[in-house]
């Protein structure tokens, strides 16, 4: 099928191993102990007012939201039916050209392609759910708004109540019966003001929760190195980039932090990263950024008065996150670690391999960390002198431990 051009694009992707998952939509189902009808309680209507109804209501806005997402990537999805030929014939005459080892290494290359797109849609999940927790916090102020106000209604209420307390001393006869009305209506005030208490503190312990979130989610990566008359620069990502712009005259009628706003004759972007003493991931990092840079085109234009500049900068600080958090990623998979166990030869200990651009026609430093046993460097090291170079360099190791330590 893939010779005579009859492979779809889905069958394409199975070819090179590539495994495209659509994920279907999940809908709840209540259960069933939702269905019993009782009569709701006071509390239960407090919780229904205060607290569920305004959840519900942003819950189903960002349901809908989502589901609109669903219905504008559906029509994609019908593309891994149709022929190859039909969607990139240009690929399709190249492709079935290739060796079995060409078209390997493709598909390698179009599962790293996946796995950065699978990281950025992540990303933008996280985003989505900031957005959808800002407006939960934003709801649960207002209804501790709403309880503060209640609040004071129920003080004014004991105001009353001791003010006709004090009225009715003169009343012997009904001074009783009335005390015990005004006890039993006290009690229950007594007790509304506990649950609001309470709904209070739950309030208070969201909006903490809420805060946190949102400071774990800052993604302000620029730090101001100057601001003057005539200019304004910026550094980012350990000052390996740097933002410098230029100020044109006032503008009539407009005001940036309470002073009047200026124009903005250019910004440039330099970068001072020495691609010679820096890792691959720096230089990767480096790279990315100033691809999202140019792809913007004139910034000066996005860019025309300081009433902008805020945007920007919030702009350059996403991208800026992005890449560091994925460098991080790349520094930290330049190693492998192992953890063998084994109860019959009662060992365990973790094996820690460096690897370099090399692998595998190099020998891997490596370091051992012994949890139980004696097996250490001296073991390890006898063992991997016996294991050359190569192919599945790392599997082989891992073999050659296992059958002459463990077993």
């Amino acid at each position: 099928k893939f010779q005579s051009g009859a492979i779809t694009v889905g069958e394409f992707f199975t070819l090179l191993q590539v495994h495209v998952v659509i994920q279907k939509p999940r809908h709840s189902q209540l259960p069933a102990s939702c269905a019993v009808s009782a009569p709701p309680t006071a509390e239960d209507l407090i919780y229904s007012q205060y607290i569920h109804r305004p959840k519900l209501r942003i819950y189903e806005e960002d349901c809908q939201d989502l589901s609109q997402k669903i219905v504008e990537l559906k029509p994609h999805v019908t593309v891994l039916d149709q022929p190859l030929v039909n969607v990139i014939r240009s690929l399709w005459e190249v492709m079935r050209t290739c060796t079995d080892e060409e078209l390997s290494k493709f598909g390698a290359e179009l599962n790293k392609m996946k796995s950065c797109f699978t990281k950025e849609a992540k990303l933008l999940s996280h985003n989505e759910k900031e957005t959808l927790y800002k407006k939960l916090l934003q709801s649960a102020e207002e209804q501790y708004r709403k309880l503060q106000s209640r609040m004071e209604k129920v003080d004014d209420w004991m105001k009353e109540a001791e003010s006709s307390m004090a009225a009715l001393e003169s009343e012997l006869q009904s001074i009783t019966a009335q005390e015990q009305e005004l006890l039993r209506e006290l009690s229950e005030m007594d007790a509304e003001d506990e649950f609001d208490l309470a709904e209070m503190e739950k309030l208070k312990n969201t909006e903490r929760a809420c805060l946190e979130i949102l400071k774990k989610y800052d993604f302000t990566e620029w730090e101001l190195m100057e601001w003057s008359e005539q200019q304004a620069v910026f550094n980012f990502l350990y000052d390996s980039v740097t933002l410098t712009v230029v100020f044109g005259p006032p503008i009539d009628g407009e005001f940036f932090a309470a002073h009047p706003s200026r124009s903005i004759i250019s910004l440039d972007f330099e970068s001072f990263l020495d691609e010679e003493q820096a890792p691959p991931s720096s230089c990767l990092v480096q790279k990315l950024i100033f691809q999202f840079i140019e792809s913007r085109g004139s910034w000066q234009e996005k860019c025309p008065t300081l009433r902008y500049l805020p945007q920007a900068l919030f702009d350059i600080s996403l991208v800026v996150n992005r890449c560091k958090i994925l460098g991080e990623e790349l520094e930290f998979l330049q190693r492998v670690k192992l953890l063998f166990s084994s109860s019959l030869a009662f060992a365990k200990f973790e094996l820690t391999l460096a690897l370099s651009h090399d692998y595998p026609s190099a020998v891997l430093p490596f370091r051992v960390q012994t949890h139980i046993g004696n097996i250490g460097e001296k073991e390890i090291a006898a063992v991997l002198s016996r294991v050359p170079a190569g192919h599945h360099y790392l599997q082989r190791i891992v073999t050659s431990i296992y059958q002459n330590l463990l077993q």
